[in-house]
């Protein structure tokens, strides 16, 4: 097109510095108009996103991540005690998503928040329903808000992300893991530090064991390394997210303890899921680990905690552990 008006120009009787002139200011307009037009459609596409991003108070940062982190701000419309995340991948077979989402509940101060989730299962797309509830969590929740989003991570992640109760990316547990496994290179030095701090430091909740009142009360690795107070499930969540922040998969396991020795397991009931353990990935096998176990034991008689931090159940022989401990299902990822 420059070419065939250069050439009108000379037949027009215009100079050259004239025509050369001319060229330049048209050259550099239809730059300048290609320059704007990009500009404009980076902006709807960035409207768009922001679009997909926003929903009745709810907004995403993003609607793709490499990483399967995404953090949700949101305004909740009423007072409420938080908020409940149901997160369900699709199937790629079916076109459809998953009709048993995996569940986070987060609980909240005021009617703002901040909070980051993990997509847990995978690359593929993800959709993901923002429920607020009035009462305790899982009751009385009304649906406010659902995104859909593409996680592109292919990496292996199962058992390193946090969850619900296994806040492995909580700057506190990061902090400790971090301070804790320093100075030790293998994987079962790390797993050692861990396991010995949580066996010396933690005590078992004795009263909240026996006056019943521990189902209530918060088992999470936060609640327990904040009160250094747990049951067996709270150990567990404690252990798992401390491995998981030092870059180590670790499993929570619900099972029952056999009545063998003193304490928790001599009262241990019959039925399943009442005690919890962990299975640890070192050195490419799953060992087995239990810090409730390894930190004292409980006076049935005195109801009281006794502690005694020991190393029997770490990385226990499965067919020893096996005498005392049977495995019911290990906690979702």
């Amino acid at each position: 097109m420059i070419s065939s008006l250069w050439m009108l120009l000379a037949f027009s009787g215009f100079s050259p510095s004239v025509h050369a002139g001319f060229l330049d200011a048209l050259q550099g307009a239809v730059k300048e108009a290609s320059t704007r037009l990009d500009q404009m459609q980076r902006a709807a596409e960035e409207r768009a996103r922001e679009r997909e991003r926003v929903s009745n108070g709810y907004r995403l940062s993003e609607t793709e991540t490499d990483d399967s982190r995404l953090t949700l701000e949101g305004i909740a419309s009423r007072p409420i005690r938080g908020i409940l995340l149901a997160i369900a991948k699709q199937d790629i077979a079916s076109d459809t998503f998953s009709s048993k989402p995996l569940e986070r509940r987060i609980p909240v101060e005021s009617t703002t928040f901040n909070v980051d989730f993990f997509l847990t299962e995978g690359p593929g797309r993800y959709r993901a329903e923002i429920y607020e509830c009035e009462e305790e969590l899982g009751r009385s929740c009304l649906r406010r808000a659902a995104f859909e989003v593409l996680n592109r991570d292919t990496r292996d992640l199962s058992f390193l992300l946090p969850t619900e109760k296994v806040q492995s990316a909580h700057p506190e547990i990061v902090e400790l893991a971090s301070r804790l496994t320093a100075g030790h290179s293998t994987e079962r030095e790390r797993s050692r530090a861990i396991h010995d701090w949580i066996a010396a430091n933690v005590a078992y909740d004795a009263p909240a064991y026996f006056d019943g009142s521990y189902p209530k009360l918060p088992a999470d690795a936060l609640s327990a390394f904040r009160k250094l107070v747990a049951v067996c499930y709270g150990y567990s969540n404690l252990n798992a997210a401390l491995h998981r922040a030092a870059g180590i998969r670790a499993k929570v396991v619900m099972g029952k303890a056999q009545p063998v020795y003193t304490g928790e397991q001599a009262l241990a009931s019959t039925s399943c899921e009442t005690h919890a353990w962990n299975e640890v990935f070192i050195d490419g096998a799953w060992r087995l680990q239990d810090v409730t176990w390894d930190a004292g034991t409980v006076d049935p008689v005195s109801k009281t905690f006794e502690r005694g931090p020991h190393s029997r159940y770490f990385d226990a022989d499965p067919n020893d552990f096996a005498r005392t401990h049977e495995k019911c299902v290990e906690l979702p990822d």
